[in-house]
């Protein structure tokens, strides 16, 4: 059976953004922001931070914001969109 087509159930996705919305997918603290910049991903960046959904400076176990992690990966145009909406 693939996943690929497969359909999330609602319950799935309340648990993410459960999840999401406690900053906390991966149990040291990163967020569905910290992934998405990391990747360099602008328009689910935008998309993301519209929704209002996730604490744009929350902090992963390490300290470190959504915008560190795109300049760590270097994703400056993200990173420069989350410092213009308020991002450490």
């Amino acid at each position: 059976m693939s996943l690929a087509n497969a359909t999330p159930s609602p319950a799935a996705g309340r648990d993410l953004y459960s999840a999401s919305k406690a900053g906390d997918l991966r149990e040291v603290g990163r967020n569905v922001l910290h992934l998405a910049s990391a990747g360099g991903h602008l328009e689910i960046v935008k998309l993301i931070v519209s929704l209002n959904v996730v604490n744009i400076n929350a902090r992963n176990n390490d300290g470190e914001t959504a915008a560190d992690w795109a300049r760590l990966w270097t994703s400056a145009k993200v990173a420069e969109f989350l410092v213009s909406r308020g991002g450490h």
